[in-house]
C-alpha cells in the first residue's frame, strides 16, 4: 500500500490497472503515494473486519494489532491556510464575479468556498448540507451538521451547530436556501451525491483543485481544506 499512488483509480494511466502494474507506472511516473491517514484508514477496515472474526471464533488471535503506518508530518504540516492574496486571487476570479450566482447551474461553486471559509465547515459536509438543515435560533441563522448514519457521517460521528457568518446572509445564502425549502429541494446543491464510501464532495474538490491549477496555485498543501486552516487562524488571532 506504500507503493500505491493516491487516487490511482481516478488517474488516466493507472485505472482498471492490476496493482503490481500500477506500482510499476507509480515508480516510472513519479506519482505522488498514498498519504499515511490514508493507509492506517484501509487498515483500520481490515482490522474490523479481523476483529469480527475473531469474535466469532473463526480467527486465531487478533493478528491486525497495532498494525499501522507512521505518519511523521504533523497534522498541522500536511496544509497550508490561504494567504489574504491567495483569498483575494480566488474571490476575484470568475466564478465569484458580480452576478454569477444568479447566471450559473452549479451554485455550489460560488456557496461552498465561501461557507467552508466563514464556517470553517469541511467539503463532505457542506456539500451534504439539506434545506432542513438550516434554522433561526434567537435570531440568527445557523447550521445543524449532524451526525446521521442514513446521509452524511461526521469526522467523529459528532453533531455540532454553526452560525451563518453575517457575510453570507449579506451575500444571499439565507435566500438561496429558502428558495430550495420552497422548491422543496431534498438538497441544498443540486446534482451532488456520495461516493461508494458514502463520502460526499469527490467532484467539487476535484473541480477546486483545477481552480488553484489555472489561478497558478498548484501547491500540494493548498488544497479545499486550506479553507478550514485559513478559518482555524482567523480564531486565533481573534482571541490573542
Amino acid at each position: 500500500m506504500k507503493q500505491l499512488p493516491s487516487n490511482y483509480q481516478k488517474r488516466p494511466a493507472t485505472r482498471g490497472k492490476a496493482i503490481a502494474e500500477v506500482v510499476e507506472i507509480s515508480e516510472k511516473l513519479g506519482l505522488p503515494r498514498l498519504m499515511p491517514q490514508t493507509i492506517n484508514s484501509h487498515l483500520a477496515k481490515l482490522a474490523a473486519i479481523l476483529r469480527y472474526g475473531n469474535e466469532k471464533g473463526w480467527v486465531p488471535g487478533f493478528p491486525a494489532s497495532k498494525l499501522h503506518v507512521r505518519d511523521d508530518v504533523d497534522p498541522s504540516d500536511k496544509r497550508d491556510p490561504f494567504s489574504i492574496d491567495q483569498l483575494q486571487k480566488i474571490f476575484t476570479s470568475s466564478v465569484w464575479s458580480p452576478g454569477m450566482v444568479e447566471r450559473t447551474a452549479r451554485p455550489q461553486r460560488f456557496w461552498v468556498p465561501l461557507m467552508a471559509l466563514f464556517t470553517g465547515a469541511r467539503i463532505g459536509e457542506i456539500v451534504a448540507l439539506r434545506p432542513q438543515d438550516f434554522e433561526m435560533k434567537q435570531g440568527i441563522l445557523v447550521i445543524k451538521i449532524a451526525n446521521d448514519p442514513a446521509h452524511r457521517k461526521t469526522k467523529g460521528r459528532r453533531s455540532r451547530v454553526i452560525p451563518v457568518h453575517s457575510e453570507l446572509v449579506r451575500m444571499g445564502l439565507d435566500d438561496y436556501v429558502s428558495a430550495r425549502r420552497e422548491a422543496k429541494a431534498q438538497l441544498l446543491f443540486e446534482g451532488e451525491k456520495a461516493n461508494s464510501l458514502a463520502q460526499w464532495g469527490d467532484s467539487l474538490s476535484d473541480w477546486f483543485a483545477r481552480t488553484l491549477t489555472k489561478l497558478e496555485m498548484p501547491s500540494p498543501k493548498l488544497t479545499f481544506h486550506s479553507f478550514r486552516h485559513s478559518f482555524e487562524d482567523a480564531l486565533r488571532v481573534r482571541t490573542h
